[in-house]
């Protein structure tokens, strides 16, 4: 699989069905082809904008391409069928690369958070014990809330942290 930013290379394997689309898109809402991948045989390729195609930006595009029914579009994307060409917004390269990322990179980052949030309900119990010491009601409040609001955090960051663990011993 290839990948790259070359302009050259990327119209390479787009196919010419889809060209007038592209160039509709840079002309009128300047999305242009941020990134691809192409299978190595020639027989499919995806390009990703580099934005989100908005409603209006579809609907111009497929009133553009009204009369090549090679072209079918769905909610943020369009595929040309014949050639076997896609085209995405950048929210789904964003999607895909989050689905990519090694699990010890997940696991790490998901107990960075779990511990963060734990210093920040222990932030919490000082302002509370400090408030409560010192007659501060409003420490008591504010150490409270901090209580319940990170304690949720806390909470929520097990809970995926369980479903993370559990995803990875499915997929092993």
């Amino acid at each position: 699989m290839t990948n790259g930013l070359n302009q050259e290379t990327w119209q390479d394997v787009t196919c010419d069905d889809l060209m007038p689309a592209l160039r509709f898109l840079e002309a009128h809402h300047r999305v242009r082809v941020w990134k691809f991948s192409a299978d190595p045989q020639g027989q499919w390729a995806r390009l990703y904008l580099n934005k989100n195609l908005s409603r209006k930006a579809m609907a111009d595009l497929r009133d553009q391409c009204a009369n090549s029914p090679q072209i079918h579009f769905g909610t943020d994307w369009l595929i040309c069928e014949r050639h076997n060409v896609s085209v995405y917004s950048s929210r789904t390269w964003h999607h895909e690369q989050r689905l990519h990322r090694p699990l010890w990179l997940q696991v790490t980052g998901q107990i960075f958070l779990l511990f963060s949030a734990l210093l920040l309900v222990a932030g919490g119990v000082f302002v509370l014990v400090r408030g409560i010491q010192s007659g501060a009601w409003k420490d008591v409040g504010v150490g409270a809330l901090s209580i319940l609001l990170f304690g949720f955090s806390f909470y929520s960051e097990v809970q995926d942290l369980i479903a993370l663990v559990k995803r990875a011993g499915r997929s092993s």
